[in-house]
C-alpha cells in the first residue's frame, strides 16, 4: 500500500422516505469521512494500479447509441496519482451508455474472510456528474448473478476515500456478500473524465478501526445526521475554516441537494453548515429549531419550510390532504420567524419552489399559495428574502426533474449561486 493511500482524507458523499428506497437500491451505504489521522494497511486488496499500462484485463464495452446513432469514445490509461502513486484513469466523451469493465477476481485466502465494508479511493473530475460503480457475485443455480451498486460523484478535483458498508438486504431480496464478488464494473454516459487508485475490503475490525479514528465531533455529526442521509453530499462533515463567518442552511431536501454546491460556491469566504435533517414540515421545525441552532455563533441563517407543509400526507394526492393548512403552515411560520428572530443573526427567507406536471406528491400552484402566506409574515419582520420560485419558473423545465418537485444538478447549480450571492451581501451589510 504507498503512502499515499495512507494518507487521503475520507469524505461523506457529499432524504425522506425515497432516500430509504435509494439505499436499498443502491446497495451501499457511506459509515466513514473525513479522518484527521491515516491508518495501518489494512483490508484486502481487490485493485490497485502499479503499471505503466491498464491493469491486464481491465477493458471498455460501448453499449449505448446516441440520437444520431453515433457511439462516443471510452479510454483508460494508467496515470500517476499521489506520493508516487498509480491510478487507473477513464476518459469519457458523448458516450451514450459504455461501461470500463475490471478484469475477473481470483480466489484466494481472502474469500475465507467476512468483508462488511469497501473502501474506494478516486478522484472526479469537479463535474456534477456521478457514476453508478456495479458489484457483482455468483446467483444461486439457475440465476442471474447477484448485483449492487453504489453512485460516486465526481465533483471533486481532489483524491478522497467513500468508506461504504452494504445495509441489510430487502425482505425476500439476495445480497451480494463480498467475500463472492467476481467482477466489478463503472457504468458511464455522455462526457467526464475520473480516476481510481485501489479499491479495498473491509472487515468488521477494519471498519472500527476507521470510526475510531474519527474526531468526536464528527462522530457526534455523523449520529445527528444517521447512515442513511450520509449518502448525500450535503451531510458531508465540515470542519470551520478559522475566521470565515458562520452560515446555517435550515431546510428540506431543496436546499440538502444543493448545500455542497454552495459550500464550493463560498469557498475561502464563509463556513457553510447546515442542520443535521431533512427540515420536513413546520410542526418539525418548531419541535427541532432549538437543537438545530446549537451550537450557536452564526452571522446568517437561510431557512426555508413550505413544500412538505403542502405535499399531500401520504405523499398520496388521493387522500385530499396537506400536511399543513395554509392557515396551519401561516401560524408555524410566525412562531418559527419570532425564535429565529430573537437569536439576533441576519436571516434570509428562501421561497418554496415550484411544482412541475405530474408531481405526484402535490398540485401545481401549491407553492404559490404556501408562498402566498409565507410573504407577509417576512414583510412583517423585516427579513430579505432570496426568491429561489421567481428564479427558476421561467423556464422551469430546463432546471427541474421531469414529473418531480426536485430540481436537476443545472437547478441546483443555479440555487447555490444565488444563495451563495445573497449571503455574501447580508455580511457585507453586516460589515458595514
Amino acid at each position: 500500500m504507498t503512502s499515499f493511500k495512507k494518507q487521503i482524507n475520507r469524505e461523506s458523499m457529499s432524504s425522506q422516505a425515497r432516500l430509504s428506497r435509494r439505499a436499498k437500491l443502491l446497495g451501499l451505504v457511506l459509515v466513514a469521512c473525513t479522518l484527521a489521522v491515516p491508518l495501518p494497511a489494512y483490508g484486502h486488496t481487490l485493485f490497485d494500479f502499479s503499471g505503466d499500462t491498464p491493469k491486464e484485463g481491465w477493458r471498455t464495452n460501448m453499449w449505448g447509441k446516441r440520437e444520431d446513432g453515433t457511439k462516443g469514445t471510452a479510454e483508460i490509461a494508467i496515470v500517476d496519482a499521489t506520493k508516487g502513486g498509480k491510478a487507473l484513469q477513464a476518459t469519457i466523451t458523448d458516450s451514450a451508455g459504455c461501461s470500463i469493465i475490471s478484469p475477473p477476481i481470483g480466489d484466494g485466502a481472502w474469500r475465507q474472510a467476512a468483508y462488511e465494508g469497501i473502501e474506494i479511493t478516486y478522484r472526479g473530475d469537479g463535474s456534477s456528474n456521478r457514476i453508478p460503480l456495479y458489484l457483482s457475485g455468483p446467483g444461486e443455480k439457475g440465476k442471474a448473478a447477484i448485483r449492487t451498486r453504489v453512485m460516486l460523484p465526481l465533483d471533486q478535483k481532489e483524491w478522497k476515500t467513500l468508506v461504504l458498508s452494504p445495509p441489510k438486504p430487502a425482505k425476500g431480496k439476495p445480497t451480494l456478500q463480498l467475500n463472492t464478488i467476481t467482477s466489478l464494473y463503472f457504468a458511464c454516459r455522455n462526457t467526464f473524465t475520473f480516476s481510481v487508485a485501489s479499491i479495498r475490503l473491509l472487515t468488521q475490525g477494519d471498519l472500527r478501526k476507521i470510526e475510531e479514528a474519527k474526531p468526536v465531533e464528527q462522530r457526534n455529526w455523523e449520529a445527528a445526521v444517521g447512515v442513511k442521509m450520509r449518502a448525500l453530499p450535503g451531510f458531508k462533515y465540515v470542519l470551520d475554516t478559522p475566521g470565515l463567518p458562520r452560515v446555517l442552511i435550515v431546510g428540506d431536501s431543496i436546499t440538502i441537494h444543493y448545500t455542497h454546491l454552495l459550500r464550493k460556491q463560498l469557498e475561502g469566504k464563509v463556513n457553510v453548515h447546515r442542520i443535521p435533517a431533512n427540515g420536513g414540515p413546520t410542526e418539525r421545525g418548531l419541535a427541532n429549531l432549538d437543537k438545530w441552532l446549537r451550537p450557536g455563533n452564526w452571522d446568517v441563517i437561510c431557512f426555508n419550510f413550505g413544500l412538505h407543509d403542502s405535499k399531500f400526507a401520504g405523499w398520496d394526492r388521493k387522500t385530499g390532504k396537506r400536511y399543513s393548512t395554509p392557515e396551519a403552515y401561516g401560524k408555524n411560520l410566525e412562531q418559527l420567524v419570532v425564535r429565529l428572530k430573537a437569536t439576533g443573526v441576519k436571516l434570509i427567507w428562501l421561497t418554496t419552489t415550484p411544482i412541475p406536471e405530474g408531481a405526484k406528491t402535490h398540485d401545481v400552484g401549491d407553492s404559490v399559495e404556501y408562498n402566498k402566506v409565507a410573504a407577509p409574515i417576512m414583510r412583517k419582520h423585516g427579513i430579505p428574502v432570496t426568491d429561489l420560485y421567481a428564479l427558476v419558473k421561467p423556464d422551469l423545465a430546463t432546471y427541474i426533474r421531469p414529473r418531480n418537485i426536485h430540481f436537476n444538478p443545472v437547478g441546483c447549480e443555479l440555487f447555490a449561486q444565488k444563495v451563495a450571492k445573497d449571503i455574501l451581501a447580508q455580511l457585507k451589510t453586516t460589515a458595514d
